[in-house]
């Protein structure tokens, strides 16, 4: 399958539940600057609602109990997504829409087994999402560092009917500008053990 094909089976007409691990600011040599979003997708009491097969697969390997490895990256790239975000699971309008966002870095990772504990540790999706940035939209964003969110994703050009419809309470498109990020490790120890933290 291709990248826009798996785009379009990622969490389908699903909203999720988001962490919003950390938020930084790019610079391109140009000058343009892009927000850059690490984001978290707890799959703990039952949440996976709309899994796709090729992250269910993973997802079954790192969450059973003899499983030794505890991260596996996948191998996933999208490009032109929109991430319609709700400040809350049932709240009706949208309060941000992100357009034109690339999604990247995907890791699934499994929290480190309590000792004694009889329930298996939390599976998460860890991955980034860069977007075009503005002095508004960080601002919106800032409340949400350490937060939770709840986004509903779709590739951007099955979107196109659906723009001038939204309403959001504070809503703001955001073009592909063509800027290519950096990427980093998403599985440090450093951060896996601060997120650990929060998420105990």
């Amino acid at each position: 399958m291709t990248s826009a094909e798996l785009a379009k089976l990622f969490f389908p007409n699903t909203r999720k539940e988001i962490l919003v691990q950390g938020i930084s600011l790019l610079q391109s040599a140009e000058g343009e600057k892009r927000v850059r979003l690490e984001l978290v997708m707890p799959f703990g009491d039952g949440k996976v609602i709309g899994m796709p097969s090729y992250i269910g697969d993973v997802y079954d390997h790192i969450a059973k109990a003899e499983t030794v490895e505890r991260f596996s990256k996948l191998d996933l790239d999208f490009e032109a997504m929109s991430l319609f975000i709700y400040s809350t699971e049932d709240h009706d309008k949208t309060a941000q829409i992100l357009y034109n966002a690339h999604m990247t870095g995907f890791t699934m990772t499994r929290e480190k087994q309590k000792e004694g504990a009889e329930e298996l540790s939390e599976v998460f999706l860890k991955f980034v999402v860069l977007a075009p940035s503005n002095p508004k939209l960080w601002s919106w964003l800032y409340p949400y560092h350490r937060g939770t969110m709840f986004v509903r994703f779709e590739p951007t050009q099955s979107d196109v009917d659906d723009i001038q419809a939204a309403k959001p309470d504070t809503q703001m498109k955001l073009g592909d500008d063509g800027y290519e990020a950096a990427r980093k490790d998403e599985t440090s120890k450093e951060r896996d053990a601060e997120f650990a933290g929060k998420a105990n």
